[in-house]
């Protein structure tokens, strides 16, 4: 038993939540993600798409400026935030939060950045980053 599964069978034998809530990756599902060296259960890395490459730092940057800008102030449960910043390369790189507060949001955008080279997201949706070729709202 993985230990994301265990967690889970924790919690709702705890009656925290219901287990029929918890959502389960299929086979299928899998097939666009891939853990990259990740020590953490929860985190799935993107296997196709854009890479950082060179600009991991620049993209490290804006995720600290989102989440102290941006996605900083009243969240609703369950309401998402997300904002696209242009690297210098010409592409670009998105991040999306859910319900955090500002240093629990860059430190999971900081993890999906250095931990995947082509962004991921943590199985519970709280973060996401995911680069991509082209500039913002093309």
């Amino acid at each position: 038993m993985q230990p994301s599964t265990l967690l889970f069978a924790l919690v709702a034998s705890e009656g925290l939540v219901s287990a029929a809530s918890i959502p389960a990756f299929n086979v299928n599902e899998r097939s666009i993600l891939d853990n990259e060296g990740t020590a953490l259960e929860k985190r799935a890395c993107f296997k196709t798409g854009q890479k950082y490459g060179d600009y991991k730092g620049e993209a490290q940057s804006y995720s600290r400026a989102a989440c102290k800008n941006v996605f900083s102030g009243y969240h609703r449960k369950g309401q998402k935030f997300t904002q696209c910043y242009n690297l210098p390369n010409g592409n670009s790189v998105n991040f999306s939060v859910g319900l955090l507060g500002e240093d629990e949001c860059y430190d999971g955008l900081s993890k999906e950045v250095k931990n995947c080279a082509r962004g991921g997201q943590t199985t519970y949706d709280n973060w996401m980053t995911d680069p991509n070729t082209g500039r913002c709202g093309k």
